[in-house]
């Protein structure tokens, strides 16, 4: 039996424990965690497109002028 901290409250808690004794928080799963980060990179994926899409439009505009 492996024990983990609890993402909540801290407490250490069984690997395969439902859910926390302590504050009754539920494990994160893998899944969970792997959601999280496919997040995170959808945000920063959209973020580097308006970046690119603001200067490719600021260089187009200034070369008007």
């Amino acid at each position: 039996m492996a024990l983990a901290n609890c993402r909540d409250c801290g407490a250490q808690i069984s690997t395969t424990a439902k859910s926390c004794p302590r504050c009754g928080a539920k494990p994160r799963s893998a899944l969970g965690a792997l959601a999280t980060i496919g997040k995170a990179v959808v945000h920063v994926g959209f973020a580097v497109v308006l970046i690119v899409t603001f200067i490719i439009v600021f260089r187009v505009v200034s070369s008007y002028q």
